[in-house]
């Protein structure tokens, strides 16, 4: 759908969720919290275009999932708005 004006996403604590996280997250250019924490069942890669056009992305909280490869450059772009980046307990690499 049409989300535009989405500005949160939190599935915190949401039980076990499956699945990929989508790369239509990538447009939602209002988004300032994704939160997909403690779900133990995500799996798949971050899109490495997250962060990359979204300038009120304050929080990313991944943690305690199954993700895996690296962690995209594009997180590295989202620049003085970003006030907590988490993602351990998954088999991340990369700076």
């Amino acid at each position: 759908g049409d989300l535009a004006n989405l500005t949160s996403i939190d599935y915190t604590y949401a039980g076990t969720l499956s699945g990929t996280l989508p790369r239509g997250l990538c447009n939602l250019r209002k988004l300032q919290k994704l939160q997909f924490q403690f779900t133990g069942g995500l799996s798949g890669t971050i899109p490495d275009c997250l962060g990359e056009d979204q300038p009120r992305l304050s929080g990313i909280a991944l943690q305690d999932n199954v993700l895996h490869g690296t962690i995209p450059e594009s997180l590295c772009l989202i620049g003085d708005t970003l006030v907590y980046l988490i993602l351990y307990e998954n088999d991340l690499s990369g700076e």
